[in-house]
């Protein structure tokens, strides 16, 4: 294996140069420059007016080394030439929009409007003074006609900062600076997106549900926003993966998160380069100051990932990774083709380490989906041999990249045979469910219609109507999208079908399992377990029947052997019903459940009920006790 990059350049720089580079690792990507507690004179937790302008001057004389945003450069647009002409807009104001006060912030059916008013009119300077430091610029916003006061604003983004411009940059609302206790409709932070290289707008509001469907993912849907009176559009509004969302996702508050910004050296994806943690700091953005030791246990999860043996490996790796979820993760960036993410680039998603230190890998930044096209890791570009899935590249199939030692979790997990089974499984399924225009079409058209007048009305928007037109079907026959390097969304989806509808590795006999039986019965200590059949195919050679169980989000399912012997009351042997016990559980909890059918080593294949294993396994709850 090669020398990590990273270790190399720390032999001649400080561990400070790495983390403020702009070299192709990016490793000082995404950090904020901390202000606030240095100019907080008062002690109150956020700047004032004055705090704010003693702020500015310093970062004037010394800059702290941010950057000034991303790779995006210029968007193209060729479309947009010569200048669009565009209708008149009517003035918006709290009182002339639709308010929508009875459904939740993320509800997909509204289009909710959004009112910032900043208190200085240079605002815009300001929220760009302050672009990658901790420092918001409190404003007044209003929604569904009432008004939340101090509500921090700051500009975030990489590409879709700079591509921007001063045009419709992306933005972060804070709804808590001031005052710890206001939310919006029970959320404290707000991100709203620019929908940068997607002129159709709706790419990563629909990719996120297709997501929920399989793993924890953020809420998204579209908004409205007008700024002191001028109205600024349409913008992606995406959940924050923050304790909010552990609790909505995992039922706890507790765990540790890192934010892994873009890195193109391939070292933030898990892999292990050595034991100081300073080179991990460098690579990943730990967003909970107050943790205890995490560094030490990420160093340890990479070292069990990269060394561990393949029979230790696929025994043990339950224990600090949740597996399902992460090959559902990695199924859904193959099929989408994200090109911020994990095959792309190993970089670009949130790490979260549960109380049980088990990690799990989340979705973030995902407006590069479904364009029919990819980032490449070094030497490989665009399309290059093992750069993972492009659409059309050299190896656009299930396995692309997993012969990419730089792709430490992709490359060791699908070594494994029982892991690359049931990763496939997970691509089958996304595909059969999904890759059809016919099911995916109508969603993605109820958001088109839904924002298509205010786009056609759009004077800040970053591509042109027509692009936006032809986004999602190409009826014309002339532009492909209106962003650089991308296909209308349907010609993605039909062409990623035909890609895979026929691969060798999703093809081949599986088993199938035609129902299950569950039945309480006694346990150990009085207490109940569960019993399950399986009736499991008999014309596809088996190694073995797993039943799984938990009765804790937060904790793994368990695996027991299944048997079709007469003897663990699953009738006679041999007659393709299973039988199998779930460990003793207490009276009256809830468990959750799935069975996997596995085929010998020769076949490869694997099968779950129900199909979406862990995803949405049946539940049981045992009886209580009576008085």
């Amino acid at each position: 294996m090669r020398l990590p990059a990273l270790l190399m350049l720390a032999g001649a720089l400080p561990i400070a140069a790495l983390v403020t580079t702009d070299e192709a690792g990016s490793q000082g990507r995404g950090r904020k420059a901390k202000l606030v507690q240095e100019f907080d004179s008062n002690k109150d937790g956020w700047l004032d007016r004055q705090e704010r302008d003693d702020a500015r001057k310093e970062l004037a004389k010394n800059p702290r080394g941010r950057r000034r945003g991303g790779r995006g450069g210029r968007i193209r647009d060729a479309e947009s030439k010569p200048k669009e002409m565009f209708e008149a807009q009517k003035p918006l104001t709290p009182g002339s929009v639709k308010h929508f006060p009875d459904v939740g912030l993320y509800n997909g059916d509204s289009l909710r409007t959004i009112f910032i008013e900043f208190e200085d009119k240079d605002w815009d300077m300001e929220l760009t003074a302050f672009y990658r430091t901790d420092v918001c610029v409190p404003a007044k916003m209003t929604v569904d006609g009432k008004t939340y006061a101090n509500v921090g604003v700051r500009y975030r983004g990489n590409s879709s900062y700079s591509a921007a411009g001063k045009k419709k940059r992306s933005l972060n609302l804070i709804t808590d600076l001031v005052d710890s206790k206001q939310k919006l409709y029970g959320y404290k932070t707000l991100n709203l997106l620019n929908c940068h290289t997607d002129p159709s707008f709706v790419r990563e509001v629909v990719f996120s549900r297709i997501c929920r469907e399989y793993m924890p993912a953020s809420r998204t849907n579209l908004v409205r926003v007008v700024i002191n009176g001028e109205n600024w559009g349409i913008y992606s509004n995406v959940q924050q993966i923050n304790k909010d969302f552990t609790k909505q996702n995992y039922n706890t508050r507790k765990g540790v998160r890192w934010k892994v910004p873009p890195n193109f050296s391939g070292d933030a994806g898990l892999r292990y380069i050595g034991e100081d943690v300073a080179a991990y700091k460098a690579i990943y953005d730990l967003k909970n100051d107050n943790a205890k030791e995490p560094w030490k246990r990420l160093v340890r999860a990479c070292y069990l990932l990269e060394w561990s043996n393949d029979k230790l490996l696929e025994d043990g790796l339950s224990s600090f990774l949740d597996v399902d979820e992460v090959l559902w993760h990695l199924a859904l960036d193959n099929i989408f083709q994200d090109g911020d993410g994990y095959h792309s680039r190993a970089s670009d998603y949130i790490l979260y380490e549960d109380p049980n230190n088990r990690f799990h890998l989340l979705f973030h930044d995902n407006n590069e989906v479904m364009r029919g096209g990819g980032q490449g890791g070094p030497g490989r570009g665009r399309g290059g041999p093992g750069g993972g899935p492009r659409g059309g590249g050299a190896d656009s199939g299930p396995l692309a990249g997993a012969d990419r030692e730089d792709r430490t979790l992709l490359y060791r997990m699908l070594a494994s045979r029982s892991f690359r089974a049931r990763y496939l499984h997970h691509v089958k399924t996304i595909r059969d469910e999904w890759l059809d225009w016919n099911k995916i079409g109508p969603v993605f058209q109820k958001f088109h219609d839904l924002i298509d007048a205010d786009v056609k009305q759009d004077q800040k928007r970053l591509y042109s109507y027509a692009a936006f037109q032809s986004s999602l079907e190409n009826k014309g026959g002339g532009s492909s999208g209106g962003a650089r390097g991308s296909m209308p969304i349907r010609s993605f989806i039909e062409k990623r079908r035909n890609e895979l509808k026929e691969h060798p590795s999703l093809g081949g006999q599986w088993p199938t399992i035609a129902g299950l039986q569950p039945k309480a019965v006694a346990g150990s200590g009085a207490q109940p377990r569960l019993h399950v059949l399986a009736q499991v195919s008999t014309d596809v050679p088996l190694d073995r029947v797993l039943l799984y169980s938990r009765d804790k989000r937060i904790d793994g399912f368990k695996p027991v052997e299944m048997k079709d012997d007469g003897k663990h009351g699953d009738g006679a042997a041999g007659d393709g019903v299973w039988g199998g016990y779930t460990p003793s559980f207490g009276a009256g909890k809830k468990i959750r459940y799935y069975v996997e059918a596995r085929a010998t080593a020769k076949i490869g294949t694997t099968t779950f009920h129900p199909r979406k294993a862990a995803a949405n396994a049946h539940s049981f709850r045992f009886a209580k006790p009576t008085k």
